[in-house]
């Protein structure tokens, strides 16, 4: 138990989101000697983890293992589910959720409210709840170690094809922007443009903009305001 409790410290300080969740047998065998393998999801992440796990490995001198999804995978659960049918299952793996793992799918994970390390038990109490993997009893089943941040992409091409005046300062706006009926405003706006031609002025970060007064260059061939990424799977 104290072996994955400690490493837990480590990983704390890469950030947020994602959790670190370890197994209720705390530690893997292999061939009779510990053996702490860390199961990670996030790829984009894989040589820094793989790096502290190593280091860790030579500090309490037991064997480790990593093993890292590769970004963009889209069958991680039937990968990870593989590993924990396997000889040796991880020690530690990563999760964004209770399904599959958690106290109502096959109890996977053990509680850090139960441990005995007060130092990772401190630790686990100052995350926000909002970011805590929990269940009905308050359960705290891992630690944050992965921020994903979510955004739109624009074409800067498009914005001058569609708007009249200074673009770029409609884009920082966009950008700036703090109130979300704000932004469903634009996005509604832009949509009648497209498929209309409703030539009306938006107000953004409390500056006013105005669309070009006929459709034009790129803005002629927009059937919508948002198109998904093709060639990337995972996006949506």
């Amino acid at each position: 138990m104290k072996k994955w409790q400690k490493l837990g410290l480590g990983l704390l300080t890469m950030a947020a989101v994602t959790s670190l969740a370890a197994c209720g047998n705390a530690s893997s065998k292999g061939g009779g000697d510990d053996f702490l393998y860390v199961f990670n999801g996030k790829g984009e992440i894989a040589d820094p983890l793989k790096k502290v796990v190593e280091e860790y490995g030579k500090e309490n001198n037991i064997k480790v293992k990593t093993y890292t999804l590769s970004v963009g995978t889209t069958n991680g659960n039937e990968v990870q589910t593989t590993e924990f049918s396997s000889k040796t299952p991880p020690t530690i793996f990563s999760s964004g959720t209770l399904t599959n793992w958690g106290p109502d799918s096959g109890d996977y994970m053990q509680d850090i409210n139960k441990i005995d390390n007060a130092k990772l038990k401190k630790l686990a109490d100052e995350i926000p709840a909002a970011q805590r993997l929990t269940a009905k009893n308050g359960e705290n089943f891992g630690l944050p170690y992965n921020i994903e941040g979510y955004g739109y992409q624009v074409d800067k091409n498009v914005l001058k094809d569609l708007f009249e005046g200074d673009t770029d300062a409609l884009l920082a706006d966009l950008k700036a922007e703090p109130d979300y009926t704000s932004w469903q405003t634009f996005v509604k706006a832009v949509d009648a443009y497209i498929k209309d031609g409703t030539v009306s002025p938006v107000t953004v970060n409390g500056h006013t903009y105005t669309f070009a007064a006929e459709k034009k260059g790129l803005a002629k061939e927009l059937n919508g305001v948002f198109v998904e990424s093709g060639a990337e799977l995972w996006t949506y």
